[in-house]
């Protein structure tokens, strides 16, 4: 899966004019906090001062509060704004589960005892095609519709939400058929040709911090 630290640096790139040196450098360490700063890989984490912030959805409220200003998230009280809130957490919540379980299954026969792996292997699959792949089929189905009414998920502005959003729609491509979604697809084209989608994979690349499985 991508890592976190592409979906941060993307957030950290569209807010940097509106951070000061000292609030940048604090906010930078959050694209290292998964490979240097935190006691799980699997975790990211920003300090800043005395405040510790752990999940990545709260990462972004939190600098988008801090130093977003109006950029990033529709108004406050429009509906826009609570489309936002929702994307924002469905991504690591709803989405990305069925995708995390298939990934999973896919992974239980490497870990399995050789003279079991046949029988691990035959279960696996069963459970990607009766349980992850319906699921996954679902949610793929659902963001397509959903992008028919607007060009990005909380609205006609790019915001975090997308940001978020484009870690699910990037497995779903990878482990499912989302691009054969014609919204999904373009979603994910708009996506890949943002300057700071490009500054970030660069950056993740470069460091060697984060992979596609």
């Amino acid at each position: 899966l991508t890592s976190d630290k592409v979906l941060l640096r993307e957030s950290l790139a569209q807010a940097q004019p509106s951070l000061s040196p000292a609030n940048w450098s604090a906010a930078i360490a959050l694209a290292a906090a998964t490979s240097a700063g935190a006691a799980d890989a699997n975790t990211v984490v920003i300090s800043d001062g005395a405040n510790v912030v752990a999940e990545t959805g709260a990462i972004v409220d939190y600098l988008l509060d801090k130093a977003g200003g109006e950029r990033l998230r529709p108004a406050a009280g429009t509906a826009d704004r609570l489309r936002f809130t929702y994307w924002l957490h469905y991504a690591e919540g709803s989405a990305m589960t069925p995708l995390l379980l298939k990934l999973v299954f896919q992974r239980m026969p490497l870990s399995a005892p050789g003279l079991l792996r046949g029988i691990v292997k035959g279960i696996a699959k069963q459970g990607e095609v009766r349980v992850a792949d319906p699921n996954i089929r679902m949610h793929v189905d659902y963001w397509d519709a959903e992008l028919a009414k607007s060009e990005w998920f909380a609205g006609h502005a790019f915001t975090a939400a997308d940001i978020m959003m484009s870690f699910p729609l990037e497995a779903g491509a990878m482990r499912g058929d989302a691009k054969t979604r014609p919204r999904v697809k373009a979603f994910l084209d708009k996506i890949h040709a943002r300057p700071a989608y490009e500054a970030a994979l660069k950056y993740a690349n470069e460091r060697k911090t984060f992979g596609v499985t």
